[in-house]
């Protein structure tokens, strides 16, 4: 006899398969809810079928040659990759992705970017290495919370003053360009972690960038200076210089010596130290 509240085994089985088929009705309803919540697209098609749900496009390796207008229409897009593509240009309405975060433009064939690209007001990184810029427009300074701007291997002859507005900048890749010479602005950017210069035409290297008292990282080797400014001595911070080949006969000036925490310093058998006792700490590498 089964007393009134008893636990028998087929009342457990019961009670267990109850459970069972509420967790997979509450799974079956999660996975309807994620599926019907999708975010990441890699077909323009189907992205723009659902545009305003979109948060990541990825049309990297499509080999498109222009980008529609309609990239506008993904107004909370934060994450959009371009990279390895023939485009040369973008449409003006790139500056409607105004939570836009990441933007990968690596690999194309743009020769210039639009003003609107510093409408931009969300944007952190912006990737527009391997292109043919020769310049980028004064808006980019517009960009309050940009972090990351990385502009290798482009035919850069100048850059915008502007460019020392952008006040959340921490790494600034400018290597393999055609660069004469670099604004006095960069000195603004008083959260600038790493500014790379290398394999450029610049002559003369400002004495107002070391103003930029937290970079860490100097990338200035092979170039045309004829020497450095005494106030390379104020980027206390500094980990790692490199001024090999800068020069054909590179004047470092006395004031180096008050870079305490240099780790390692690249130089060439032309460059001209006013000293040799370094930290002990502190590697010379000849390149």
């Amino acid at each position: 006899m089964i007393e009134k509240g008893a636990s028998g085994p087929f009342f457990c089985n019961l009670i267990f398969m109850k459970h069972l088929a509420l967790l997979l009705f509450l799974f079956t309803c999660s996975s309807s809810t994620l599926f019907s919540q999708r975010t990441k697209y890699s077909d323009w098609n189907l992205a723009l079928a659902n545009a305003s749900s979109v948060l990541e496009l990825d049309l990297g390796y499509h080999g498109y040659t222009e980008l529609p207008a309609d990239i506008g229409k993904f107004i909370n897009l934060q994450k959009l990759e371009l990279n390895n593509n023939k485009l040369r240009t973008l449409p003006k309405e790139i500056g409607l992705l105004k939570k836009l975060k990441r933007i990968n433009l690596f690999h194309n064939r743009i020769d210039s970017l639009p003003d609107e690209i510093g409408d931009l007001a969300s944007l952190e990184i912006l990737v527009a290495s391997s292109n043919k810029l020769t310049t980028i427009p004064a808006t980019i300074g517009n960009l309050k919370m940009l972090q990351s701007l990385s502009l290798k291997d482009n035919e850069l002859v100048s850059l915008p003053p502007e460019i020392g507005n952008a006040s959340s900048l921490k790494y600034l890749f400018l290597d393999w360009n055609q660069l004469k010479a670099i604004p006095p602005t960069l000195g603004n950017l008083k959260d600038l972690e790493i500014l790379s210069l290398n394999r450029n035409h610049i002559r003369v290297f400002p004495p107002e960038v070391c103003n930029a008292t937290n970079l860490r990282i100097l990338n200035i080797g092979k170039n045309e200076l004829d020497f450095l400014p005494k106030e390379i001595g104020n980027l206390i911070r500094l980990n790692e210089l490199n001024i090999a080949y800068s020069g054909v006969l590179l004047q470092v000036p006395y004031e180096i010596r008050r870079l305490k925490r240099l780790d390692y310093l690249y130089i060439d058998v032309n460059t001209r130290l006013p000293f040799t006792n370094f930290p002990r700490h502190t590697r010379i590498i000849f390149q």
